[in-house]
């Protein structure tokens, strides 16, 4: 019996509660949230104690998830691997690369699993779907989301962009030759909405759109590739391959349709930890995966600085 902890519950900390009080051979010994009525709240809803600081939380834990600001991570994370305790942070792994550094290789020293939520390679139609891309030319992404008063410590690049920046450097594996990005601030003091174009050296390009001030969702993924064109809806779980045949010498488009199994993502990625931890399985996303989709969205936040915000 793993005895898991989490730190932090709100709206996706709760969320976690309840997926982990699922997993067989997972015990949820507690919550901490520095707001005491939430965390009263959840402790209840779910019938876990609730501890009254994290330290106790942590030293009871054989594991804990931080889903708490990003801001937090980096303290939360070395307090608790540094005790010896598994540790799934909530994406971004750290605000900043040197904090990612040390956490990484805190957890090399301690021999324990670190793990980030980068919940879309757990999306059950991208499961279905990821053997299928290869050597991609051209990536585009749109990762729209309305407005929610919960991730604004970060910009919409560190909030919602490294999902797919993410997803992209598991096909790219080719150094950056270059990188154009613009984004603004609208309902925030940070870059709401923003775009990037990067350009690798292998010649593939990826264009990048992410805001958190629209009117519609949409999580979408597109792959084109030889003789191939794959879109993915991480949405609504449902992808397109779009495949150009020869038959007698005549081209034809054939178009095959891919769903996701009805399996919520977040379950998936915390079952994934889970299996880790028991030596089940290898990382679906290590650290140092992690840490590279961070890089790169710190390099996109400079590009955005240089270019200033227009008046």
């Amino acid at each position: 019996m793993i005895k898991i902890g989490v730190i932090g519950v709100g709206y996706l900390g709760r969320h976690h509660v309840r997926i982990l009080k699922r997993i067989e051979g997972v015990e949820v010994i507690g919550v901490y949230d520095i707001d005491e009525e939430r965390a009263n709240n959840i402790g209840n809803e779910f019938e876990v104690p609730v501890f009254d600081n994290d330290s106790g939380l942590i030293e009871s834990a054989d594991a804990v998830f931080v889903v708490t600001p990003t801001s937090t991570h980096y303290e939360i994370g070395k307090k608790i691997i540094g005790l010896g305790k598994h540790c799934f942070i909530e994406k971004p792994l750290t605000y900043s690369l040197e904090e990612a550094d040390e956490l990484i290789e805190l957890s090399r020293e301690k021999g324990v699993v670190l793990m980030t939520g980068h919940v879309e390679r757990f999306n059950p139609v991208f499961l279905a779907i990821k053997e299928r891309i290869s050597n991609p030319l051209f990536i585009e992404s749109h990762r729209l989301s309305r407005f929610k008063m919960r991730g604004d410590d970060v910009s919409v690049v560190l909030d919602l962009m490294v999902h797919d920046l993410d997803l992209i450097l598991c096909y790219v594996k080719s150094p950056i030759k270059y990188i154009s990005a613009a984004g603004v601030p609208v309902l925030t003091d940070s870059i709401d909405i923003a775009n990037a174009r990067i350009e690798f050296e292998n010649g593939a390009i990826a264009n990048i759109t992410a805001s958190r001030v629209s009117k519609d969702k949409m999580r979408k993924l597109r792959f084109f590739q030889k003789y191939c064109y794959i879109s993915i809806d991480f949405l609504n779980r449902v992808a397109q391959v779009y495949r150009l045949l020869r038959e007698n010498g005549e081209p034809r488009i054939v178009i095959d349709e891919v769903n996701g199994k009805d399996e919520e993502p977040l379950y998936l990625e915390d079952l994934s930890f889970v299996e880790t931890i028991l030596g089940e399985r290898e990382p679906e996303i290590t650290p140092e995966e992690a840490r590279n989709a961070l890089e790169v969205a710190h390099r996109i936040l400079q590009e955005i600085e240089k270019r200033g915000i227009p008046d």
